[in-house]
């Protein structure tokens, strides 16, 4: 009787010492967690992973209404301006914003200018060759524009009231590839989809997913792929290749995320993906495929409306 007694007690006291360093061990991931961005998925990098592998990196994104700037090899945001949507240019010297649905350049010193009045809301685009930017006209959501940097004169590349188009109001993506001949857009219209335009043959180019109502869709730089987020209860991003030498994008499959996640792009030299997903800023290695749901690296901690990111390889 005397042994069994004191077995439990030797029982009770390891189950207590065992619960207390557990919360122990909870508080101070917790805390160190707040300190250090750690990865939340066994594929994803740690930041200090990230910092060694892209030192060069540097990336934007919104938050508040500013410009938020960040090199990964010394992480420490700042703001750089005031508006949202920044995109680095494709030679880094460069970046396009949006303030008051004006479209803005600015330079790496910090000089600003204003480029384009009436721009959609989801801001303007880079061509490949970075001569020229294009944006979906706010006044006529039917039309994509290219201003041209040199002239400063301004085309209409796409016109979605003419014949054969159906008329669909573009809201989200503008983005020109294989020399200006494709351009990916989206639309609520239809129930909602993603799309590439041929503007040589004038059709529409999607595929199963697309149709069905994928949406954020953004182009690698390369024109290899096209990055979305699925229109699902988990709402991951979703990658589809695009094969332009006979214009057609591959069965949509899945890259990363959980949650709400949006405004996803891709690095300058297509290798990394980032995105947003309840309020921070997360990234990817397109080549690291999950096995299932997971998120990428987090880069911000505060769940604070930070949207748009943008990350340039120098």
């Amino acid at each position: 009787m005397k042994i069994q007694l004191k077995t439990r007690k030797i029982i009770f006291f390891v189950s207590v010492l065992t619960v207390l360093a557990s919360a122990a061990g909870l508080s101070f991931c917790y805390l160190y967690s707040r300190q250090i961005p750690l990865t939340s998925s066994q594929n994803a990098l740690t930041l200090a992973e990230v910092s060694r592998e892209i030192p060069t990196g540097v990336i934007l994104w919104s938050k508040k209404g500013n410009i938020i700037q960040s090199h990964f090899k010394e992480w420490h945001p700042k703001v750089v301006a005031k508006g949202k949507n920044p995109r680095w240019s494709p030679d880094g010297k460069k970046i396009l914003f949006t303030r008051e649905h004006d479209t803005w350049i600015m330079d790496r010193n910090g000089a600003q200018k204003k480029l384009i009045e009436n721009t959609s809301d989801i801001g303007a685009y880079w061509t490949r060759d970075g001569s020229s930017v294009t944006a979906i006209n706010r006044l006529n959501p039917r039309q994509v524009i290219r201003y041209n940097l040199k002239t400063q004169k301004i085309s209409i590349v796409h016109d979605e009231a003419k014949p054969p188009f159906r008329g669909y109001q573009l809201e989200q993506c503008a983005e020109l590839r294989s020399g200006g001949r494709f351009l990916l857009t989206f639309t609520q219209d239809d129930g909602h989809r993603s799309m590439v335009i041929d503007l040589v043959k004038k059709t529409y180019i999607m595929n199963e997913f697309m149709e069905k109502g994928d949406c954020n869709p953004s182009w690698s730089p390369d024109g290899r792929f096209i990055i979305m987020t699925r229109r699902s209860i988990m709402r991951p991003i979703y990658l589809a290749n695009f094969l332009s030498h006979h214009g057609s994008v591959k069965e949509s499959r899945y890259l990363v995320g959980k949650g709400r996640c949006h405004n996803g792009a891709v690095s300058n030299n297509s290798k990394y993906v980032v995105y947003s997903s309840s309020g921070d800023i997360y990234l990817w290695k397109v080549d690291a495929q999950p096995v299932k749901y997971r998120h990428g690296t987090r880069l911000t901690f505060d769940a604070d409306q930070n949207i748009n990111p943008s990350v340039f390889i120098f």
